[in-house]
């Protein structure tokens, strides 16, 4: 996915540069990757991009287990649209949601799969704004200092965070009436 959205974005070769000079532009466009202002965008849109798939397919199959009987019995009813995605869908996938929302809580504290996107698409210009707990500890680790004990303790407590927030979400959802994860 980095390796396309280099592409598109580059302003000498890519996809936005050619956009830019058919527009009118004189030169080259301004650089976006290394604009600090422009890198949260990117990482949230091609977040979206990169998990809309899966999630569609998730959704999808949760949306085919509810019985087209109850549509039917809703629209003799009278339910408009609206009534039926109330009353019908959001009840029908709402276990899908509420563990879809704790594995999502569960990743909230780490870039996880997507360490690599913001590792790849990051670079000093853009620190103050891409660098994330898992960035900073592998620049630490690695690249810095080299205080091995500073960043365990970090990552240790990155991660008893991240299990503390995944317990919390699992109880609101028990407390919704479903069965959560344990």
């Amino acid at each position: 996915l980095v390796g396309m959205i280099t592409q598109m974005f580059n302003p000498v070769m890519g996809m936005y540069g050619t956009v830019y000079r058919l527009l009118g532009g004189e030169g080259y466009p301004k650089d976006i990757l290394t604009n600090a202002g422009a890198f949260r965008h990117m990482y949230v849109w091609s977040g979206i991009w990169q998990n809309l798939g899966w999630n569609t397919i998730i959704y999808m199959a949760a949306l085919a287990g509810i019985d087209p009987g109850l549509y039917e019995a809703a629209e003799i009813d009278g339910a408009n649209r609206w009534r039926k995605i109330w009353h019908i869908t959001l009840p029908g996938i709402r276990s899908t949601i509420l563990i879809m929302l704790i594995l999502e809580i569960g990743r909230v504290m780490t870039t996880g799969a997507s360490f690599d996107q913001v590792f790849n698409l990051y670079s000093p210009p853009i620190y103050e704004v891409s660098d994330t707990i898992d960035t900073y500890i592998y620049r630490t680790s690695f690249n810095g200092t080299k205080d091995f004990g500073y960043t365990t303790a970090v990552g240790l407590f990155k991660s008893v965070l991240g299990v503390l927030m995944m317990l919390g979400a699992n109880k609101l959802v028990t407390a919704c009436g479903e069965d959560g994860l344990f």
